[in-house]
Order: C-alpha cells, then structure tokens, then sequence
C-alpha cells in the first residue's frame, strides 16, 4: 500500500482536529479528498508529509514515516494545493 493510515488523531490544545482517521491508497488508483471547511482535509495531507506530527496512530507513505522520515518522504512526494499563495 502507498499510503496507509490507521487511527490518526491530532489535537491542538484541548480541540480534537482529528479522530480515528483510517486511509488507504494503492498504486495506480486516483483519489478525492472531499468535506467541508474545517473537516481535516489540509491538516491530514499536512501530517502525510510530516508537516504535522500525529498526536496518535499510524502514518505511513511510500514505506516512509513522515514523522520521523520528512526529509526522505519530500524528496519523493509533492503537493500542490489549490491556493498555493503565489
């Protein structure tokens, strides 16, 4: 699996940012990350490319941990979001 993740959960203070996230992506297959304003979408892509760390559960990308492996993780994985502030 490229990116797999179980029970991601991040917190910021005392607001639970995210709960018991569960993804999984394989090769050749095109996803869609959909929902709301403030439902998690930047802040799950942001802790897929160790910008973020978790505040709990499993993350990994390419075979890499993004927490702990960031640098190794971005020279292999890009992301462009829509309003990129160019």
């Amino acid at each position: 699996m490229l990116v797999e993740v179980r029970d991601l959960k991040l917190s910021i203070g005392p607001v639970p940012i995210l709960q018991g996230v569960q993804l999984g992506m394989d090769a050749g297959d095109i996803y869609g990350l959909l929902g709301p304003n403030g439902a998690g979408k930047s802040t799950t892509l942001s802790v897929l490319t160790g910008l973020r760390r978790a505040g709990s559960g499993a993350v990994s990308v390419l075979g890499l941990d993004p927490a702990t492996q960031a640098q190794a993780l971005r020279r292999r994985v890009g992301v462009l979001s829509e309003d990129s502030g160019f």
